[in-house]
């Protein structure tokens, strides 16, 4: 994952001595398992979440770093509560 790595090589770059925080879904060594970058909240899976309670705000396109000579990738906006009241 070339884009989590620039991230990770900027971060330490900046600070040595930065938190890196890391959000992991799943058992260790499973293979469906997931990992990321994170700044948090997060919930297991969007299945605890009310569908009524998720909703996509738009869609864009984006150059990574916003360097039009790099890889255009597509920057998905969007809510989700834990309850439709929220």
């Amino acid at each position: 994952e070339p884009y989590k790595l620039e991230i990770l090589e900027t971060i330490v770059a900046r600070d040595p001595a930065a938190p890196i925080t890391i959000w992991h879904t799943g058992e260790p060594g499973d293979k469906r398992g997931w990992w990321d970058l994170c700044a948090g909240p997060h919930v297991g899976s969007t299945a605890d979440l009310p569908a009524e309670a998720i909703e996509l705000e738009s869609i864009a396109g984006a150059y990574w770093r916003g360097d039009e000579a790099r890889p255009m990738l597509t920057r998905i906006y969007g809510t989700a509560w834990e309850t439709v009241e929220q």
